[in-house]
Formats: structure tokens, C-alpha cells, sequence
């Protein structure tokens, strides 16, 4: 079989189980919407975004930082938490993974909306105003090397490599799709222990102050240990009287940055903004001297 068949399979075998996810949340946001009327465009453009992320990803797995990772994640002979030994034990030792893939990825997450040349790039998935379930498609490129050393490596040397495969995209297909569906579902009382669609939208509200809150992907127990947990409520002071998590203030995105609605301006995001930072050494520089 020709490379590029290959290639093209291998992409089909990532990609689908991403498309038939988002479709089915989809028919379920028509049915029950928090914010009605939707544009489909967005929507198109997250799954074709998609594609391209998924492309990328093949191409950094098969160059030298794909080799690196690689090394990095056989570093250790075995892991450091070893298999168990009952099947009381690996559902013990399961749970424990997912713990600590929720601790990684709240780090990770976190860590991209402090650090401004991370931001630079993390914000293209912020910038949609319009959230719904493919939002969790709409993740920069540059996210990719982040995860692997931030959530891949730790993950690995701890549980081994058997631990992530169904963990890490399977399972977070859906539960990012869940997280950003644009659904008329309050959680209640479980808002306080499993992140919701509601909890995550307070994260994509507008105002900095609740986007750099809730990082949690799936237990909000971080968040409410490290200080970032702001919960939804139906109505709260604010701009509007609304609390951006509630189900009576759907607004999400940024307040001053334009959506990014074409695939080579998301392809290279960063690098104005990268360019400023580094023009701005120098002066930085100066005054230190002065």
C-alpha cells in the first residue's frame, strides 16, 4: 500500500470517531440549546481545523520530535506504579490514572493562560463565540509538543504507555465535546464534583477574570484546591446582572480578539504576537539598565 494511502487511513482511524462525536452533540444542541440559532459555519470550520491538526500531529510523530518524545517516554524501564496484581487493584490503579491525568492537564491548561507565548497560541480557542461541542476540536497545533511533555511524559512514567490510549482520546473525545456542548443542562449540585457544560462555559466567558477560571477537564476538585473554582449560578452582579455561567447568559469568546475564521491565520496565530514579545526585550532591557 502506497505511504500517502497509509497516511490518509491512519488520519480516517483519528479523525472519525472525533466527526461522529461532535454530530451526534450536535443533533442533541438543536434539540436542547442554551444558545439557539447557532451559525453552522463555526462548526465547519472546527472540523476541517480538525484535519489539520490531526495531519499535523501524524507529521511531528514521524519527524525528530516524535523520536524525542518517544526516547523520553522510554527514559524509565518500567513504570513507577506498577501494574496490580487483582482486578480490584488495575480498577484502583485506573482510577489513579485518571486522577492524574486530570492533575496534568489542569497544570497544562493552566500554564497556557498564564505564560503570554503560550497564551499567544491557546487563545485561538477562545476566540469562538459561539461554543459548542467541536470547540473542543479547536485546539492550536502548537498545544500538541505542550501535552506531550506537560501531560504525555508524566502520565507514562508513571502508569506505562498502556494506560493512555483509551484514556487519553477515546474518552476525552467525549468529555470534551460534553464540556463545550452548547446544552441546556445544569448540573446542580454535581457542578461541585464533575465539570459540566455549564461550569466550562464560565471558562470561556468573556471577561479575563473568568477565563482564566475553571481549567479543570473533568474534576473540579483541582480548581477548588488551587484557588481557580468559580461555580455557575443562575444570576450573579455583573456587566449584565448575568453570571456568564448561568443558563440565562450564554455570551462566550474574548472581548478583544476577532474569531479566527480562516485555517492559515490559525496555522500561524502566534507569530505576531510572538514578534511583539520579542521586540519588546529590548526595551525591557534598557529600563532594567536605567
Amino acid at each position: 500500500m502506497p505511504p500517502l494511502t497509509e497516511s490518509l487511513q491512519l488520519l480516517w482511524q483519528l479523525y472519525w470517531p472525533s466527526l461522529a462525536v461532535v454530530l451526534a452533540f450536535a443533533v442533541a444542541e438543536r434539540v436542547w440549546p442554551l444558545e439557539a440559532n447557532q451559525p453552522w459555519r463555526a462548526t465547519l470550520f472546527n472540523l476541517i481545523w480538525h484535519a489539520l491538526f490531526l495531519a499535523i500531529f501524524l507529521a511531528l510523530m514521524l519527524s525528530q520530535w516524535g523520536r524525542l518524545i518517544g526516547w523520553l517516554a522510554a527514559v524509565l524501564p518500567a513504570p513507577l506504579l506498577p501494574r496490580a496484581t487483582s482486578t480490584a487493584g488495575e480498577w484502583g490503579r485506573l482510577a489513579l490514572a485518571l486522577l492524574a491525568h486530570d492533575f496534568f492537564v489542569y497544570w497544562g491548561h493552566r500554564l497556557m493562560h498564564t505564560v503570554p507565548a503560550l497564551w499567544a497560541f491557546h487563545k485561538f480557542h477562545h476566540d469562538e463565540r459561539h461554543l459548542n461541542a467541536s470547540t473542543s476540536l479547536r485546539q492550536h497545533w502548537l498545544s500538541i509538543p505542550v501535552h506531550q511533555l506537560v501531560v504525555f511524559l508524566p502520565l507514562t512514567w508513571l502508569f506505562g504507555a498502556s494506560v493512555t490510549p483509551g484514556l487519553v482520546f477515546y474518552g476525552l473525545i467525549v468529555l470534551g465535546a460534553f464540556h463545550h456542548a452548547n446544552l441546556h443542562l445544569p448540573l446542580g449540585w454535581l457542578s461541585a464534583w464533575i465539570t459540566g457544560p455549564q461550569y466550562h462555559r464560565i471558562h470561556h466567558a468573556p471577561p479575563r477574570e473568568l477565563h482564566d477560571s475553571n481549567y479543570a477537564s473533568l474534576f473540579p476538585l483541582w480548581d477548588r484546591l488551587f484557588g481557580t473554582c468559580r461555580m455557575p449560578e443562575v444570576r450573579e452582579p455583573g456587566t449584565n446582572g448575568l453570571h456568564p455561567g448561568s443558563l440565562a447568559c450564554p455570551h462566550t469568546g474574548l472581548q478583544d480578539v476577532a474569531p479566527t475564521t480562516s485555517q492559515w491565520r490559525a496555522l500561524i496565530q502566534p507569530l505576531p504576537d510572538w514578534w511583539k514579545m520579542l521586540r519588546s526585550q529590548p526595551a525591557i532591557i534598557q529600563s532594567n539598565k536605567e
